[in-house]
């Protein structure tokens, strides 16, 4: 059995990978906002945040995960990625 520093470890770098994830996630949401302004569409996409909150809660329910967990979790994520998509238009 590992011990609780093993544990802790193990967290930190799952935490770290977390992190690397959303800087990674940031710098894709700002290109799309590039796109979006070229393109000269909303920032606002009902449709597509509807179907990701649909994936959210079935990648949730697989992995038994609270769907409401995730699904507030992704809306914190959502709101700075369209924040970031704002910020890019502005440029």
């Amino acid at each position: 059995m590992k011990t609780l520093q093993e544990l802790r470890a193990e967290v930190d770098q799952i935490d770290t990978f977390i992190i690397e994830q959303l800087a990674r996630r940031n710098h894709l949401s700002s290109i799309i906002g590039f796109l979006k302004l070229q393109e000269k569409q909303n920032i606002h996409d009902p449709a597509r945040e509807e179907e990701l909150k649909n994936k959210h809660a079935s990648l949730a329910k697989m992995h038994n995960l609270d769907p409401l967990f995730i699904e507030g979790l992704f809306n914190v994520i959502l709101k700075h990625s369209k924040k970031l998509q704002k910020k890019t238009k502005k440029i």
